[in-house]
């Protein structure tokens, strides 16, 4: 499972709507959360901690081999 797979699962688990994520993280708008969860982009370490902190997970969970 990827990065982003893993950020869209944990979103979907909390009932977490790609703009709601985006503004926790306090990021432009949906479009950069998707483009995530799709792999278009790679997130960055600073905005993956924010996520992590927005969906109350690890960050360890997100940077564990993305086969786990």
């Amino acid at each position: 499972m990827t990065i982003g797979e893993k950020i869209k699962a944990k979103r979907n688990e909390k009932k977490i709507t790609q703009d709601q994520l985006a503004e926790l993280c306090g990021l432009s708008s949906k479009r950069v959360i998707y483009d995530y969860e799709s792999g278009r982009i790679n997130v960055s370490l600073k905005v993956l901690h924010k996520i992590a902190e927005a969906l109350d997970c690890d960050l360890e969970i997100s940077l564990k081999n993305k086969n786990s």
